[in-house]
């Protein structure tokens, strides 16, 4: 992930995750777990952060109210 952002291009991008976390019963697959380490990571935030890269959701990018 910090490969992608460090060559994320200027303008909209988008990135989807299918991140899930092992909460008791049924357990998320590994690499829904894995998208959830990954999305919590401080390594991660501090890329963004030091991008400026500004995060958004689907919504406001359709221009829901």
């Amino acid at each position: 992930m910090l490969g992608v952002i460090d060559r994320l291009p200027a303008g909209l991008t988008e990135i989807y995750f299918h991140p899930a976390m092992d909460i008791g019963g049924v357990p998320p697959a590994p690499s829904s777990q894995r998208e959830t380490e990954v999305l919590a990571s401080a390594r991660v935030r501090d890329a963004i952060a030091s991008r400026g890269i500004r995060l958004t959701t689907f919504g406001e990018v359709a221009g829901a109210k």
